[in-house]
């Protein structure tokens, strides 16, 4: 699911600064028939045509750590966004995790806004 992979960067002439980055991808398929984001229903589908990931990458410079992640949804939503943040407490602050959605239709909805 994840590799690591540490890179070294020289930033105009200054020493050299290492840079760690681990990143993976989990397949986030529904287990149960669920709302679509959008789409020609507003039943819920219990099909998969196709895989939904969420793909995370970490940077880690030894001074500063992010996390960005991607989802495939139709946008990411506040509880989604709460949930993060609250299960990453005392790890990450929020303005390290960076969240953002591929805009698919094809996909659950995450919550009711």
């Amino acid at each position: 699911m994840s590799t690591l992979q540490t890179i070294e960067l020289i930033a105009h002439g200054e020493p050299s600064l290492i840079l760690k980055a681990a990143g993976g991808s989990v397949t986030i398929n529904p287990l149960r028939p669920v709302v679509m984001g959008c789409g020609e229903t507003l039943e819920p589908v219990g099909e998969v045509h196709d895989d939904i990931e969420c793909n995370v990458l970490t940077l880690d410079d030894g001074q500063a750590r992010v996390v960005l992640i991607g989802i495939d949804a139709l946008y990411p939503g506040p509880e989604l966004r709460r949930y993060l943040d609250e299960r990453f407490r005392g790890i990450l602050s929020p303005d390290q995790i960076f969240l953002a959605a591929s805009h698919t239709h094809s996909a659950p909805q995450l919550d009711s806004t």
